[in-house]
């Protein structure tokens, strides 16, 4: 068993941060705790400082030009959804909470899509991320780029990138934990304690230790929602130099695949219960996630920095699941077989820039020069089992899959098949901003060469194993303009960038056959607004983006192989929109909106995208002397026409369908928090309150996660 190497590394974690922890209990008393906006910790450009107790609304991106930009001199649309606005979400699934900044998904976790495709992982501190699924208890806040970013982030699509920046250490003491329960019985255990550890003169080394534990019923038949996570850390500061060392250590224990069913109507079928998905007891998979960061940041002057980032990255999962192979809707069957399945990676990358700021012939520039280096082994096994399959036909409408002896995965016999991909992905990059006219007029430019190699074997038990290699060297290239119309207040911009794709170059189709890496180019123009002092900001971007060596996901072939089918190239256009206004100081609002077509090269349709989105998200702080310390929100998210491949749906003769164009839904929370004292406060929360039957998440017509009833649940917090 794994769990002993488990309990060893949370072990290694607990101690990292016990003797900094108890130093920082047994320091002298000091001044009740400040709260995370009330630091200032802006060393530089390169440095963030927490998004906790400041809100909803950012005026600037810390990483998405890889230096503290004002959003409204970025030629890009960019969200930011702070701590505060995680917090009041309430969920610690990154596609739950993204869904209200105008970011679909693929399945319910670590899975992106915009402007109506799909996106790759998330970057964590700017460097590539492995986890299908990760908890967000470590995640400081989001950071949506909606269009492309590959220049400066290379793994990203011309479509977009969600950034995620890691909850780092505070030089003030915070304490807090928490605890929530739903009505079906999933409880979740929060804590969340920093300070400082030592201090010599202006420079302190200051300790974070983050953990989450949830387990409990959830409403869906056979599924687990399990989570197990510490993130301990250890960050040294003084004036000019930022030294951080931190470890992530999760374990999820969730279905590898969600298998509600999508009728030819585009409704989900409920016909077995609402509660029936499709997964016998043994089905829920584990999911290992470990990293280790380390990251240095330097200033040499007020204008001039360094900054060098590593992680090595370990995923593991392990699955002995059932395989819904065909659903069949007249004569009222599902049809399933048994598959062991898994996967590891084994990824370190790593990043050094330089920036800095100087006057060339009276005129300011921006200079931004650095590499990025990844190396990413994946092992994908296969399996086959000697249990009888005569039991893999059942009612479709009364399964009762809770009676079906499902192989254990020592019944299991690795068989040939199953693959290993090795890929290295290089880039060196440069940017230059040109502030032709301050605060008024400025061009960008970036270029990067790419070097992504590939060399995958697709049955990993040959031997010698038999490799296919792929390389692609690329020039991508970013330009764009600012142009401030009201200085400070508005701005409109235009940006042209290309992208090649490396996350897909261990794709394959129904033959074993390395797909193509696909290539993009993206132009778009847009007005940026920052109003009211700061009050209101707002994006309005129009787009068109043309992808080629495009592939759909069809299914799943032997074990948990995924197969894609390829369909040529795409193209993606349309506008979307997002707004931040804080109305009152105590009333804040943010907003999206997405409307577009993505079509492949025949004009036709493409699986898996989506034509419209919008979502909204508010909260409300009662300051009067008899109401406050009560808040108020909620939000809505909702997204139209996306369509799923129908592989696995049988059809009555002379029927047949390509595509299900899916109902929509419209997910509501609502939320009250109340503060009774500067310890306690408690939160009252309800998600889909109009209790709508819908997919949250879609792969194909017989993978859908489906939307849970409308829930209840309370939560207690302690700070202290």
């Amino acid at each position: 068993s794994d769990a002993p190497l488990f309990r060893r590394l949370l072990a290694s974690g607990l101690l990292l941060v016990t003797i900094p922890a108890l130093s920082a209990q047994t320091a002298p008393s000091r001044p009740a705790p400040a709260t995370a906006a009330e630091e200032a910790v802006v060393m530089s450009t390169f440095s963030v400082s927490s998004t906790q107790d400041k809100g909803y609304i950012a005026t600037n991106a810390s990483t998405v030009f890889k230096t503290n930009e004002s959003l409204l001199e970025i030629p890009n649309a960019i969200t930011v959804v702070t701590r505060d606005m995680i917090t009041d979400i309430g969920s610690g699934k990154s596609s739950d909470v993204l869904q209200y900044a105008g970011v679909s998904n693929f399945f319910r976790g670590d899975s992106y899509a915009l402007r109506g495709g799909r996106l790759g992982y998330a970057l964590v501190d700017e460097l590539p991320d492995v986890a299908q699924f990760a908890d967000n208890i470590y995640v400081d806040s989001y950071e949506v780029i909606r269009g492309p970013a590959a220049v400066l982030y290379p793994t990203a699509v011309v479509g977009g990138l969600v950034l995620k920046t890691s909850r780092k250490p505070m030089s003030v003491a915070m304490h807090s934990a928490s605890v929530r329960l739903d009505q079906y019985g999933l409880y979740r255990l929060e804590l969340d304690s920093t300070g400082p550890v030592k201090q010599w003169g202006s420079a302190h080394l200051n300790y974070r230790v983050l953990g989450a534990y949830q387990d409990g019923d959830t409403y869906f038949k056979n599924v687990k929602d399990k989570v197990s996570a510490i993130h301990p850390s250890l960050q040294f500061v003084n004036n000019q130099t930022r030294v951080l060392l931190a470890f992530d250590a999760q374990r999820i224990e969730k279905p590898v695949f969600s298998k509600g069913l999508m009728q030819p109507n585009g409704e989900l079928y409920t016909g077995a219960g609402r509660d029936e998905v499709n997964l016998d007891r043994g089905s829920n998979a584990r999911f290992d996630l470990f990293n280790t960061r380390f990251q240095v940041q330097h200033s040499f002057s007020a204008d001039w920095e360094m900054k060098t980032f590593l992680m090595q990255s370990f995923k593991r999962s392990t699955v002995t699941f059932l395989n819904t192979t065909a659903v069949d809707f007249t004569n009222n069957l599902v049809s399933y077989n048994a598959a062991r399945g898994g996967d590891k990676f084994n990824d370190v990358s790593a990043l050094l820039d330089f920036s800095g700021r100087y006057t060339l012939f009276g005129v300011e520039n921006r200079s931004l020069v650095g590499f990025n280096i990844q190396n990413r082994v994946t092992i994908a096994p296969n399996g086959t089992t000697t249990k009888t399959r005569a039991w893999l036909n059942r009612a479709l409408n009364a399964p009762h899959i809770e009676t079906i002896d499902v192989p254990a995965l020592s019944d299991y016999t690795e068989a040939t098949g199953g693959s290993i991909n090795e890929s290295q992905n290089a880039a060196i990059y440069v940017q230059q901003t040109v502030h032709v006219v301050p605060e008024r007029f400025s061009l960008v430019g970036g270029l990067t060469v790419r070097d992504l190699y590939a060399n995958s074997a697709a049955d990993r038990w040959v031997v010698p194993r038999v490799f296919t290699n792929s390389r692609l060297n690329k020039l991508v290239h970013r330009y764009g303009a600012v142009f401030q119309v009201i200085k400070g207040q508005v701005s409109v911009f235009a940006m042209e960038s290309t992208t090649a794709d490396p996350a897909s170059t261990t794709q394959r189709d129904a033959n074993g056959q390395l797909l193509p890496a696909p290539e993009g180019k993206g132009k778009e123009v847009g007005i940026k607004t920052n109003l009211a002092d700061g009050r209101l900001t707002s994006t309005l971007t129009f787009y068109d983006i043309v992808r080629t060596n495009q592939s759909v996901f069809t299914g799943v072939g032997s074990g948990t192989t995924a197969v894609f089918a390829p369909i040529g190239s795409t193209k993606q256009r349309g506008w979307d929109a997002d707004f931040a206004f804080r109305i009152f100081p105590n009333w804040q609002v943010v907003g999206t909106i997405y409307s577009g077509s993505v079509k492949d090269q025949t004009g036709a349709p493409v699986a898996n995208a989506y034509d419209r989105s919008w979502s909204l998200f508010t909260r409300y702080d009662f300051d009067a002397s008899n109401l406050k310390g009560l808040s108020i929100g909620g939000g809505a998210a909702r997204i139209s026409g996306r369509q799923v491949s129908t592989g696995g749906i049988v059809f009555p003769a002379g029927q047949a369908l390509t595509l299900i164009k899916m109902k929509a839904g419209t997910m509501v929370t609502a939320f009250a928090s109340y503060r009774f004292s500067k310890q306690w406060s408690a939160r009252l929360s309800v998600d889909n309150v109009l209790d709508e039957v819908y997919a949250m998440g879609a792969q194909s017509a017989v993978f859908i996660d489906p939307s849970p009833p409308r829930s209840f649940a309370v939560s207690v917090r302690y700070d202290f």
